[in-house]
């Protein structure tokens, strides 16, 4: 014998031997249940009230070794009740406060503070008494529901891995005992069905990819926006290539299956209809999934004409989408297949044994698709696996091999739906964008710009997956609980989490205060751009009003949706004043530069004392204002950089802002003329120049433009020309045709401007 199979033998029988000693001590503690639960029944007393008298039914019921489905029902209506007496603890609480209040402020005070009773307060004291009686009677309650329903959960857990574990006649005693009689049923005349939520969902989505395709647009959006390897892209690609008589039969049997299952008793009656229409859908849906999962994951190249193997391969590949339909339908409680697999137990188990070799050949095909590594590396612990699993069919442990088969099937089924989902977030982004800009510029909202939005479709897109596979992994292990009571804690978990230091943390508060983020997020910016267009700048705001007035818009937009965020996600507000605590205590070390800043930004936004656009000097940095921000200032010089300037040197420093109130300024230009020009001459072409300049004023508003004659130079005659100017901010403009014009009168009436010399006298 060869090594190989020597060391797969001893693994089996290793695997065999520790699942029999598994199985042995279930079995023992299973058959010790009963004794433990009714010895755990004893030593609760409760008050002769309703709720005490039903909780004594309930312990009564629970001695007599009840149903699960009653256990579970009653659970259910335990819950319910403990619920109402917490809301009824609280009333009462509520009540009691109130009546504390009345009576500190009505009542005298004794030495030793206690208060005086008179006789018009008797009868609230006595209310009050009665009210904290109801009060303890109450927490009787809840603490004898509490300790009741583990009970019940500790009743349902071993009566649900009692049966899990429960272990029937072998199948050859069973066949070759002298009551077994193979026969075939005959078909039934009807069909019982009942609505089905999932398989409804599957065909409806099927329906809608089914006319997706034949809509142009519709399939080039979805082939533009996603990658090679999408799910959902691959999979209406691949209807799409169908013949029309393909795609045609494919849309009935979708068609035909929603309304199966949106009205069953109308389809009950035709057997000979429903029934093969759920058998194909179901083919068709479970072959579609293996085959757009193998092309998701295909990593390897492969010849399928050219393989023997991969002719195995697509052999088990329809062959595993042929028995797992009939293993569905098989465990469906109606049809012809029911009657024939499910009451036959020779041929339920072949049936299953069949669906087995199916699996491994499926598991193979596609593995192989995505890496042989390792398919090499998993091929022998599937292989055991399933022979173990065969073995413990025929042994009789049918309830245990039924549960691990459908949960693995669910587990499969759940898994290539959450990688659609996975899959459909880029589409369902790339519609969002599109249609949103469209909207957006509908409105007369431009885009905004790359530096200053934030990418929210990538956040969106990670957060949907996230929760795609998030949702799919609690699903998994929700199908995997042995009881009904390990779903529910599951469930229970991901709606109402639970606690980490006080602190309570709940997956599905988290997901929507997330949801909430990201579309409130970056609507603050669109809701800023349609106040300015639609609001502000109609009703003549100026610009630097504008600016104020979004900015603190948009911060306290920002602070409000933090803040829904955090009641979203069960963080509690009142507990934000020792976070501000703690703030106090870094402010007073480490943040007092920060702090600063913010509060000059405050004063700068609503005092005012620059604003956007304007022309000022601070220190040795000399431009324009370009943004003014919560903790600095933007200001861009002539030379186009931009220099970051913190708030509070424009509060602390001085600054000199050439536009603060008004856009008029004045312009000194200093010129210099020869010795012997006609200084008359001179100053009346200086003041031509300055009148006739458009931007002058001349008005009389300010000063009008005079000509100064400053005095005797080393080598010049100097003159000032003083004139103000309409806008400041034409400064250097004006100044450079100014320049020009008295050059050109200079020359014109032959008035030089010298250059600088010196005379040397040598001796």
């Amino acid at each position: 014998m060869k090594p190989y199979f020597t060391v797969t033998i001893k693994t089996i029988l290793i695997v065999a031997t520790l699942l029999q000693v598994v199985l042995s001590a279930v079995a023992i503690s299973a058959s010790q249940s009963k004794d433990e639960i009714a010895d755990a029944t004893v030593g609760i007393d409760l008050n002769k009230s309703a709720g005490g008298r039903q909780l004594n039914e309930i312990l009564k019921t629970l001695s007599t070794d009840p149903s699960v489905a009653w256990a579970d029902e009653t659970r259910q209506k335990l819950k319910a009740s403990l619920v109402r007496y917490k809301d009824q603890q609280e009333g009462v609480l509520k009540e009691i406060e109130r009546l504390r209040i009345v009576l500190d402020g009505l009542g005298e005070k004794n030495g030793d503070g206690s208060p005086v009773i008179h006789g018009a307060l008797s009868s609230l004291v006595e209310l009050k008494q009665q009210k904290e009686f109801e009060l303890a009677e109450t927490r009787l309650l809840i603490l004898s529901a509490q300790e009741i329903l583990k009970k019940l959960d500790n009743y349902i857990y071993i009566r649900q891995a009692r049966s899990l574990f429960f272990k029937d006649e072998p199948l050859w005693r069973i066949v070759t005992s002298e009551s077994y009689q193979f026969s075939l049923p005959k078909p039934p005349l009807n069909l019982v069905l009942e609505q089905d939520g999932r398989q409804l969902l599957v065909a409806l989505v099927a329906a809608l990819l089914w006319f997706a395709n034949f809509s142009a647009r519709i399939r080039n959006f979805i082939t533009d926006n996603c990658p090679a390897n999408n799910t959902v892209r691959n999979l209406i690609l691949t209807v799409f290539r169908q013949s029309l008589a393909k795609r045609f039969f494919l849309g009935t049997i979708c068609i035909l299956t929603v309304l199966i299952n949106l009205l069953p008793p109308v389809f009950s009656d035709y057997p000979y209809l429903a029934e093969p229409v759920l058998l194909l859908f179901n083919y068709v849906v479970i072959l579609f999934f293996i085959r757009i999962t193998t092309i998701r994951f295909h990593r390897v190249e492969q010849n399928d004409s050219g393989c023997p193997e991969m002719k195995i391969d697509c052999i088990g590949f329809y062959l595993f989408s042929f028995f797992t339909v009939m293993v569905i339908t098989t465990a469906r409680q109606y049809g012809y297949f029911h009657l024939v697999f499910g009451r036959d137990p020779l041929l339920g188990s072949g049936l299953l044994l069949l669906w087995f070799g199916a699996l491994y050949l499926a598991v193979r095909h596609v593995t192989r698709a995505a890496t042989m590594r390792g398919w090499q590396m998993m091929r022998l612990p599937l292989l055991i696996i399933l022979i173990i699993l065969s073995c413990l069919k025929l042994a009789g442990y049918a309830n245990l091999v039924g549960h691990i088969a459908g949960a693995f099937g669910c587990s499969c089924f759940l898994a290539m739906v959450g990688l659609i989902c996975y899959d459909s977030v880029d589409p369902v982004v790339a519609f969002l964008r599109k249609y949103m800009e469209k909207l957006a510029s509908g409105i007369g909202v431009t885009r905004i710009a790359k530096s200053t939005r934030m990418r929210t479709h990538k956040i969106l897109s990670f957060g949907l997956k996230a929760y795609a596979v998030t949702a799919s992994t609690v699903l998994i292990l929700h199908q995997w609980g042995i009881t009904n009571v390990d779903n529910e804690q599951l469930i229970d978990f991901f709606l109402h989490g639970s606690e980490l230091n006080g602190f309570p943390i709940s997956p599905a508060r988290v997901t929507l205060a997330l949801l909430v983020f990201i579309i409130c997020w970056p609507s603050i910016a669109y809701i800023k751009q349609i106040l300015d267009t639609r609001w502000l700048t109609k009703e003549g705001f100026s610009s630097s009003s504008r600016d104020t007035i979004l900015t603190v818009f948009g911060y306290i937009g920002y602070a409000a949706i933090l803040l829904i965020m955090l009641g979203v996600g069960g963080v509690k507000l009142t507990g934000l004043t020792v976070i501000i605590g703690a703030l106090s205590v870094g402010i007073g070390f480490g943040l007092q530069n920060i702090v600063n800043n913010f509060i000059s930004g405050l004063i700068l936004m609503f005092e005012r004392p620059i604003k956007k656009g304007d022309w000022i000097v601070v220190g040795s940095t000399e431009g324009y204002v370009k943004k003014i921000s919560i903790r600095s200032t933007i200001v861009q010089t002539f030379d186009r950089s931009d220099v970051i300037v913190p708030n509070s040197e424009l509060i602390a420093n001085q600054v000199t802002n050439m536009m603060f109130e008004d856009q008029r300024g004045r312009l000194r230009i200093s010129v210099g003329v020869a010795y012997g020009s006609d200084t008359e001459l001179v100053q009346k072409l200086l003041l031509e120049a300055g009148d006739n300049h458009p931007q002058v004023i001349t008005d009389g508003s300010t000063p009008v433009p005079r000509a100064w004659f400053q005095g005797f130079g080393d080598s010049s005659l100097n003159f000032d020309l003083l004139c103000h100017l309409k806008d400041i901010d034409q400064k250097l403009k004006v100044r450079s045709e100014l320049n020009m014009a008295i050059d050109k009168a200079f020359r014109h009436h032959g008035i030089e401007i010298p250059f600088p010399q010196m005379d040397v006298h040598l001796k």
